[in-house]
C-alpha cells in the first residue's frame, strides 16, 4: 500500500482540528471549537481535492457539445 505524504499530512491536520474542537467544547472556549472546525474542514476539502484532481470547470467543458 502506497500512501503519499500529502494524505498523511491532511489526516494529521484533520485530527488536530478534531482534537481542538473537542478541547474547545470541554473547556467552554467556543473560539477553539470554531477554529478546530475550520481547520478540519479545510484539511478534508484539500484531501478530497487531491483525490480527484479534475476541477468542476473541466467537467462542465466535457458536457458541452463539440463544435
Amino acid at each position: 500500500m502506497n500512501i503519499s505524504w500529502r494524505t498523511i499530512a491532511h489526516f494529521f491536520v484533520a485530527v488536530l482540528g478534531i482534537i481542538l474542537m473537542a478541547v474547545g467544547i470541554l473547556t467552554g472556549k467556543h473560539g477553539a471549537t470554531v477554529i478546530g472546525l475550520i481547520i478540519s474542514a479545510v484539511a478534508v476539502q484539500q484531501w478530497l481535492k487531491g483525490r480527484n484532481p479534475r476541477t468542476l470547470d473541466e467537467k462542465k467543458d466535457e458536457d458541452l457539445p463539440k463544435q
